[in-house]
């Protein structure tokens, strides 16, 4: 079982930003009938899922990627200020794939990529993560 929005996310590489608001306008349908919660739990062996009036299929291969984001990147695919985001590093990439956490845009490290939104989610709400940072000083 899977609630709608991470099955949507996992599938399609969606923004949840985007999801919701395709909610709000009536463009989800579970089995032909518009969907009102992102809750709402599917049965992926039988439940049909469409997004703006396109069946969303499911794939079973999920991909991970690492990628050593530099610095000055937003960890985002799409930046509404212009700012340089993972858009460009990810043209090669045909799968909807999004960044499990964040990196500040002055940072620069490793970053995983994936289309699982499972492990996205896991990763994320985790509340014992610790952030380690290493630091260089070049001058004193």
């Amino acid at each position: 079982m899977m609630t709608l929005e991470q099955f949507i996310a996992s599938q399609t590489g969606t923004p949840r930003r985007e999801i919701f608001a395709a909610l709000k306008r009536g463009h989800i349908q579970v089995n032909g009938k518009t969907a009102n919660s992102l809750t709402q739990k599917l049965d992926l062996a039988k439940d049909k899922v469409s997004l703006a009036g396109t069946v969303i299929r499911k794939r079973s291969d999920f991909v991970y990627y690492k990628f050593f984001k530099p610095k000055n990147v937003i960890t985002s695919r799409k930046d509404p200020e212009g700012r340089p985001d993972l858009s460009s590093y990810l043209m090669r990439v045909h799968e909807p794939v999004v960044p499990v956490g964040r990196l500040d845009r002055q940072t620069r490290g490793l970053l995983f990529l994936t289309n699982d939104g499972n492990l996205t989610l896991r990763s994320v709400m985790k509340r014992s993560w610790t952030n380690l940072y290493l630091l260089r000083i070049w001058r004193v």
